[in-house]
């Protein structure tokens, strides 16, 4: 069964890569350029993994996530979370307590593909 994800970041050459990336894993990606787009893409389908970028314009991750958070329908099952920051500080940040896990950029791709494969098998152990 094909996994759905939504990678929501702002940068086109993360995002592209990203993309490939996870499409070459034979993940279906749907790619949104802010928070805001992200927001009425997740309005409208439904996603196994959403991955969101912090910082953003006109809606960053940390709205994004307080949004994902009141959402009823087509709520992901797992949400990634990039940032720049120091991970201590987002970590601490209230609506992060719903993201699966955090990453650091520049990304370690490798730790990448890792953590988006346990997050599928960790949704599979509890189905």
């Amino acid at each position: 069964m094909t996994k759905h994800i939504l990678l929501i970041d702002d940068n086109d050459q993360i995002r592209d890569r990203l993309t490939q990336m996870l499409t070459k894993e034979g993940y279906n990606v749907c790619a949104a350029i802010n928070g805001l787009d992200g927001y009425n893409k997740l309005q409208g389908q439904y996603y196994d993994l959403c991955i969101i970028d912090h910082l953003m314009p006109l809606m960053d991750g940390v709205q994004l996530l307080k949004n994902i958070e009141s959402m009823r329908d087509n709520v992901p099952k797992s949400i990634m979370f990039l940032t720049t920051e120091p991970l201590k500080s987002v970590t601490q940040m209230p609506p992060v307590h719903i993201v699966d896990v955090v990453m650091s950029k520049p990304l370690n791709m490798n730790e990448f593909t890792q953590n988006v494969s346990q997050l599928f098998e960790q949704v599979a152990e509890v189905a």
